[in-house]
């Protein structure tokens, strides 16, 4: 169902104990307007379990109401506070997360979602406290919020403090560099429990992903491995992938796209993926330096031979052809896989050396 209070909606799921304010844009600034948009919540309190507040921005009066109504909700298991301070004042932030996180510390939370809020280092000690008590916490995901070095290190920290048994972590974009990944990747090989760990878009080169991947492959029931657009590449790195590949039977979702990897080391992460990841429905392998059309046929053999419960394939950026989309893209249909082999830029550059290889009087202009 769906009520409307003012200017502003209130998403009330169909679902028992869930419980979503979902908005576009909009500044909640005072206690009055938070208790007029959570009406429905105060009558939940004994059921509520999933609470959502993500898409507004919130101020610290409101943020101040909301946890004084979450205190109440015994059975809360599930918080997502991503986007939810667009526009407010860095000093404004941290104290906000705090009234929020002072409400939840007693509960037995399972899932934090505190994504798309530009923390930086020094908003992430407003949830330092909160991370080292949740002990029931196995889903944390604080994406895209500037963390820097720094700040990294401050939140695997309190993680390493914590007795929680974390199974995802989600912290992509957050300019982690190998500072960063460093201290992630001792959270990573101490807790050895998790199933999903993305941390794309970091900066991590040589140093930073040789002991992210150590930490890394000691995780055996990982199932969703997010490495894109960092730096893969030299032979000590991609025998690490490859270990990886080895150690989690599991996986079924793999991406290392925008990663430089290059042609030898391609071959050989794709001879492990045959053997060892045969139960991938996912995998991404876009801009990654792949030069040699027999590097290509042979990643796409591995594909169709060997992968058999593949249900995507992206390698675009490659230098796929025409010629080598026609010949695989029938067999990917055949099998049912969705598939990107080539995007417009290669498509319009390979048009472009075909009309120079023609004589002008065939040119249609």
């Amino acid at each position: 169902q769906r009520r409307v209070h003012g200017i502003i909606g209130i998403k009330m799921e169909g679902k028992q104990g869930v419980f979503t304010i979902q908005v576009l844009s909009k500044q909640i600034n005072t206690g009055e307007e938070l208790l007029q948009l959570c009406k429905e919540l105060e009558t939940l309190k004994q059921t509520v379990h999933n609470v959502t507040f993500t898409g507004n921005s919130y101020g610290y009066e409101a943020c101040a109401t909301l946890a004084h109504i979450l205190e109440d909700c015994k059975k809360l298991t599930i918080v997502n506070m991503s986007d939810m301070f667009v526009g407010r004042l860095k000093s404004e932030v941290p104290k906000s997360i705090q009234a929020i996180a002072g409400a939840i510390s007693s509960k037995e939370i399972h899932e934090l979602n505190i994504s798309d809020n530009a923390l930086g280092p020094i908003g992430v000690e407003s949830i330092d406290a909160l991370l080292k008590i949740l002990t029931t916490l196995k889903n944390l995901l604080i994406a895209n919020n500037g963390l820097g070095p720094e700040g990294a290190e401050k939140l695997c920290g309190a993680l390493l403090a914590s007795k929680s048994t974390l199974e995802v972590i989600e912290i992509g974009r957050n300019r982690l560099e190998n500072k960063g990944a460093i201290a992630l990747a001792k959270v990573i090989g101490e807790k050895k429990s998790f199933v999903k760990i993305d941390v794309q878009q970091n900066g991590i080169k040589k140093e930073g992903m040789i002991e992210l991947l150590k930490n890394i492959r000691v995780n055996n029931s990982l199932e969703k491995l997010f490495l894109n657009d960092n730096w893969i590449k030299g032979e000590e790195t991609i025998g690490l992938v490859e270990d990886i590949v080895k150690a989690c039977p599991k996986l079924t979702i793999l991406n290392l796209s925008d990663n430089n990897i290059g042609d030898a080391a391609t071959k050989k992460i794709f001879e492990m993926i045959g053997i060892h990841s045969t139960g991938l429905t996912e995998l991404y392998y876009n801009y990654n330096e792949i030069l040699q059309g027999d590097v290509r046929k042979f990643c796409m053999d591995t594909v169709l031979n060997k992968l058999h419960k593949l249900k995507i394939l992206e390698i675009e950026g490659n230098g796929f052809t025409e010629d080598l989309e026609d010949e695989y893209g029938s067999k990917l249909k055949t099998k049912g896989i969705s598939y990107k082999l080539r995007n417009e830029d290669e498509a319009d550059e390979q048009e472009e050396e075909d009309n120079q290889a023609l004589p002008l009087s065939l040119i249609h202009i």
